[in-house]
């Protein structure tokens, strides 16, 4: 399996999306970056390097998918114990995404990250629309009791 072959997968799932390929391409090959209402929606495919988290001993041979929806800033308040559990409640019931907090950024963020082994466009498209739909729904979950800005 090549990056080559599975950029171009990408890219015909992102073209059934109805997405101008030309206008997704990111200038670092293997990123895109889409727009759902005003959010912004990065893919990104890579071989994976080995390391602690592979689940698998043949993970750093296999390509990677990842999509990946910043949807707002985490603020440092007294709620932030109440963000949390009502995240990892919100995580228990999506289905193909996960949210999750960059703490170096400050950022809540959802994402999908697969391995590109037998992926099909209708899984592609399928993750791509997850995402911006769980980051829509969260941002209006969370934002009015906890105060979020948008990133």
């Amino acid at each position: 399996m090549d990056l080559q072959s599975q950029y171009k997968k990408v890219e015909e799932a992102i073209a059934h999306l109805g997405v101008n390929i030309e206008e997704a391409r990111c200038a670092e090959e293997g990123q895109w970056l889409l727009f759902r209402s005003d959010l912004e929606i990065y893919i990104d495919v890579w071989h994976e390097e080995a390391n602690e988290w592979s689940y698998h001993p043949n993970a750093m041979n296999e390509i990677t998918f990842q999509v990946v929806c910043p949807i707002s800033k985490t603020e440092e308040n007294d709620k932030k114990l109440f963000f949390y559990e009502d995240l990892l409640q919100m995580n228990f019931y999506t289905q193909k995404v996960s949210y999750f907090v960059n703490k170096a950024e400050g950022m809540l963020a959802c994402s999908h990250k697969r391995m590109m082994n037998d992926i099909t466009i209708s899984d592609l498209v399928e993750a791509v629309d997850a995402v911006g739909y769980y980051s829509d729904l969260a941002w209006k979950m969370l934002n009015q009791p906890y105060e979020l800005k948008k990133v």
